[in-house]
């Protein structure tokens, strides 16, 4: 990207920048260099493909060139661009709040399917504010919690992106301590909590591991101890009617055991496309 004397048209950079990702460690190398060149050009992906010839001035080589040192240097794609994905809209992330991923998809499709027998919705863990925009915007009243107020902040610029932060009360708060719910017909609680180990912790990609927030991520007691936590205070929510947990690939049993201890009710366990585990919840 140094040679002056070289044209570089999009094609030309995009084909350099995928061995240069790729020689990084980064495995969607080719997805991430034209992501990225996308963003600085301000299109689509797939408007790259109608402008292979076109030339980058010297403002734009310079500006993909830093992201992608960033990207080459393992930081996540959408800390980058500061967006992510969910259910098909796009929110804003931070440093300070987790990448949304489709495992969180699955545990936001799953308390869809019994949105209606809930008034309201308290997202333990609340982070960009993904789950709670969801379900406020199929109308209902959501509490979003979260230790860290700078996950808020984003969770609430993302709810007023949305058009929903009348919907949505956000709570700076640990679990569910301190917390004043209100009287209503039906309570869910739904959480994406910290579940990886510390073993697990260490195993993870650069990506995550130096980059997410630990917070968001660790928990003790391989990993089970916040769905601990939360069920030993579930007994606190007036008119609690369900309990919706995303869970680490091989936990989905420990966690069921849990909630079917705790509450002395049959517990449900949701399977991604690919077979996994990744949502357990019980109705009450």
């Amino acid at each position: 990207m140094n040679n002056a004397a070289r044209v570089w048209t999009i094609l030309a950079i995009l084909k350099w920048s995928e061995n240069f990702l790729r020689e990084k460690g980064v495995a969607a190398a080719k997805h991430d260099a034209e992501y990225l060149l996308a963003f600085v050009l301000d299109c689509q992906r797939l408007d790259l493909y109608l402008r292979f010839d076109q030339p980058l001035t010297s403002s734009e080589r310079a500006a993909y060139k830093k992201l992608l040192l960033r990207r080459a240097n393992r930081e996540p794609l959408q800390y980058i661009t500061g967006e992510a994905w969910f259910m098909s809209e796009k929110f804003k992330v931070s440093l300070h709040t987790l990448i949304p991923r489709c495992d969180t998809e699955i545990l936001a499709e799953t308390v869809l399917r019994y949105l209606d027998q809930a008034e309201l919705v308290i997202d333990i863990g609340a982070g960009s504010g993904i789950l709670a925009v969801t379900f406020a915007k199929r109308g209902k009243k959501v509490l979003a919690l979260d230790i860290s107020a700078e996950a808020l902040a984003v969770a609430r610029e993302n709810a007023a992106a949305q058009q929903v932060a009348d919907k949505i009360e956000f709570i700076n708060a640990d679990l569910l301590t301190g917390v004043d719910i209100p009287p209503t017909r039906g309570v869910f609680l739904v959480s994406n909590p910290p579940y990886i180990s510390p073993a697990e912790y260490a195993t993870l990609e650069p990506e995550v591991r130096d980059h997410e927030p630990r917070l968001a991520l660790l928990a003790q007691d391989d990993g089970l101890e916040f769905y601990q936590k939360i069920l030993a205070q579930s007994n606190t929510v007036p008119n609690l009617k369900g309990i919706f947990f995303e869970v680490g690939h091989q936990q989905a049993g420990a966690v069921a055991k849990l909630l079917q201890e705790r509450l002395q009710n049959p517990a449900q366990i949701v399977r991604d496309l690919g077979g996994k585990e990744r949502v357990v919840y019980t109705l009450l």
